[in-house]
């Protein structure tokens, strides 16, 4: 993997936690929308961030969270504040991973995000959009609380750029005095159904976390007609009676 030299262009903030970075390569990068970087403090400590962007822009765009007590992410944002103070440039290896946009594929497109991960997602969204993508989009972005959903008004945009996109926001907790317009999900407070080994096998569970929010609703969108242990037509507005034939990315 080659490292490339990077400038930093900007920083700024998306929410109190989340910071946006804009970088510009020295040279033209290749990757896949889906994929990471790895940005490198020092030969030996790399550290992955997806890649929010997509190939045709000429910047690559990051989205690090960095909550009180994480270390690992503070690090790494440190690190390009102080590359961008000093005018300094920093390295990257670019297009890692198996995560990305499977062109050949007819079928539709599921795409599933908790926090900051949603940048991997939003890399594949856009990219659709670009390549006018004519077939069914649904796009779950899960966070904690309403005001996490900083790209929610690009996001409103780019669905209704074609009536086959779906934006369906998913929330752990309402804030007081705050409406977001659009089909807002408030998963984790609702009995759900998942479960392990065979189709069959469910029991009944609260979501706890955005990977039981996933797995929900995979589990779901896996079952033929009929064999779900629950309703899921307030957790999917695209699957009702017939078996979705979704795909990953």
């Amino acid at each position: 993997m080659n490292t490339i030299s990077c400038q930093v262009i900007a920083i700024s903030a998306l929410t109190p936690v989340v910071s946006k970075v804009l970088l510009q390569p020295a040279q033209p990068t290749s990757y896949t929308p889906g994929q990471y970087l790895q940005l490198c403090l020092t030969d030996s400590d790399k550290r992955p961030f997806s890649i929010a962007s997509i190939p045709a822009q000429d910047l690559l765009e990051l989205h690090i969270g960095a909550p009180a007590g994480d270390n690992w992410s503070s690090a790494a944002l440190q690190h390009l504040q102080q590359a961008f103070a000093q005018g300094l440039s920093v390295q990257v290896e670019v297009g890692l991973g198996h995560a990305g946009w499977r062109q050949d594929s007819e079928r539709p497109v599921i795409l599933l995000a908790g926090g900051t991960g949603f940048s991997y997602v939003h890399s594949i969204a856009m990219a659709l959009a670009a390549a006018s993508q004519d077939k069914p989009v649904f796009l779950y972005w899960g966070v904690r609380q309403e005001d996490a959903l900083y790209y929610q008004a690009e996001l409103q945009q780019w669905a209704a750029t074609n009536p086959k996109y779906a934006f369906i926001p998913v929330v752990q907790e309402r804030v007081t005095g705050l409406c977001l317009t659009g089909s807002l999900r408030y998963l984790y407070r609702r009995p759900l159904c998942h479960g392990r080994g065979s189709p069959r096998s469910f029991r009944r569970a609260r979501c706890t976390s955005r990977t039981d929010v996933c797995r929900c609703i995979c589990l779901y969108l896996s079952q033929p007609a009929g064999q779900s242990a629950c309703s899921y037509k307030d957790v999917s507005p695209f699957c009702n009676s017939s078996r979705c034939a979704g795909s990953w990315y």
